[in-house]
């Protein structure tokens, strides 16, 4: 049923016997909060992955700084270690 035009075939049902009214309110009832419940799943499953993404490419923002944080920390250290011998052998040799 898609509740077109449900109160068409409804009704004669409903005026042969009248108990069926309570079927069929029940099931769109029924049908309505789980349709319901299906769009709300579909939502939060959209936002969920979306949170997800956006937590992953944060953390390669940050891995990346980090890792270009460390990668200049080593060009330094190096460049200080390096030119330190060099002063010290300049001074040696004077």
């Amino acid at each position: 049923m898609t509740y077109d035009n449900w109160a068409a075939i409804v009704r004669p049902i409903g005026d042969r016997m009248p108990i069926a009214w309570v079927f069929f309110l029940l099931w769109i009832a029924i049908a309505a909060v789980g349709l319901l419940n299906l769009l709300t799943a579909v939502f939060i499953d959209a936002l969920t992955d979306l949170n997800k993404q956006a937590v992953e490419a944060k953390r390669v923002a940050n891995q990346e700084r980090r890792l270009k944080a460390t990668s200049l920390s080593y060009s330094l250290a190096y460049l200080l270690t390096h030119s330190a011998f060099s002063e010290g052998k300049r001074e040696g040799s004077i």
